[in-house]
């Protein structure tokens, strides 16, 4: 009989989903400590707020230190023996590196892989082996089955928001907002060049890291800054993150009840090997928008800048179907059902 799951240690590679899973994790009576954002005091970018840590927490990371853990430039985080006996499960966000370099000190624990979206075929290829010798797989998305040489997984829990939070939209800003950062550098990614030919010409803002130069960017925003420019702007239009199938941004604002104006498959998965899951929670006109071409896009903005009545009714049925889907309570009953039978 395995010992119950007191005490989780979290290998985190994105500071916005280490900050949800860390308040989902603890809200289920757990302690958690986090390689990651929450470690890295010297981090300039605080896309979220910092979690209040316990006293557990405290003396972990000062064994962290004392015990010689560290971060290397190129193999990433290194954990000894002696830290990792305070934890009963390991949680890793995607970072498979960091299983290959600490496999020897923690393959006699429990250890999850939780994918984040951003699987291909390679990332399967390499925790192939770890698969094998007993790490459990939780799944961002159920189309993640569609990469190649796709290994399997326990079970598929969404990334969560709290509905509380992200909610409150109310449109008084006619012009159209998207969030990204370093938009221009991961064009490719995020379909930088069909968003501009969009956007351009009208009301329309940017936000986020690394844009400067780029027409129409305002800045970097605090998270309660954030919060309200969804409740503000009118809609919201977003071209992807491939290979996400979604993305945590969609989900702030579909939850925050932000019309949401999204590219389509064609447009997401033209050049790459997207595994898109939009168009499964979007119905084109009722609770979002996918467009495809440019003037599809425009045509939207449109309507949704000028039809007072239609973007009450998307915001509506937008954040209900982000309730049942992603909010945190969904989140928190899977998270407990698969951990209270985790062996």
């Amino acid at each position: 009989m395995n010992k119950k799951i007191n005490n989780i240690l979290i290998i985190s590679v994105h500071p916005v989903l280490e900050f949800d899973e860390i308040k989902i994790f603890e809200s289920l009576g757990y302690n958690v400590f986090s390689c990651g954002f929450y470690l890295d005091r010297n981090s300039d970018n605080e896309l979220r707020p910092r979690l209040q840590g316990s006293a557990w927490h405290a003396k972990c990371l000062q064994d962290f230190g004392h015990f010689g853990c560290s971060r290397d430039s190129e193999k990433g985080w290194l954990i000894t023996e002696e830290f990792i006996a305070h934890f009963d499960l390991i949680v890793v966000h995607h970072d498979y590196q960091f299983l290959q370099n600490n496999w020897s000190q923690i393959q006699d624990k429990r250890v999850i892989w939780r994918s984040i979206g951003q699987g291909i075929h390679w990332t399967e290829n390499a925790m192939k082996d770890f698969r094998d010798q007993g790490v459990s797989i939780v799944r961002w998305s159920p189309v993640e089955s569609q990469i190649a040489d796709y290994i399997g997984g326990d079970t598929v829990i969404r990334a969560a928001k709290d509905c509380t939070e992200w909610s409150n939209w109310n449109g008084k800003i006619k012009r159209i907002i998207t969030f990204n950062n370093n938009f221009y550098d991961r064009g490719d990614q995020l379909n930088f060049g069909f968003h501009q030919l969009c956007v351009d010409s009208q009301p329309f803002d940017l936000y986020g890291v690394g844009n400067d130069g780029i027409p129409n960017w305002r800045g970097v925003l605090k998270y309660e800054e954030q919060l309200q420019a969804l409740r503000d702007y009118r809609a919201v239009f977003m071209t992807g993150s491939r290979p996400a199938p979604y993305t945590l941004s969609f989900i702030e604002a579909w939850m925050t009840g932000t019309p949401v104006i999204h590219v389509g498959r064609d447009k997401f998965c033209g050049a790459a090997a997207g595994e898109f899951e939009i168009d499964d929670f979007i119905v084109n006109g009722v609770n979002g928008f996918l467009v495809e071409t440019v003037k599809e896009a425009k045509e939207v903005f449109q309507l949704i800048l000028n039809d007072d009545h239609l973007a009450m009714s998307i915001s509506i049925n937008g954040r209900r179907d982000a309730i049942s889907l992603f909010d945190f309570q969904v989140a928190k009953s899977s998270w407990k059902a698969f951990l209270e039978n985790f062996s």
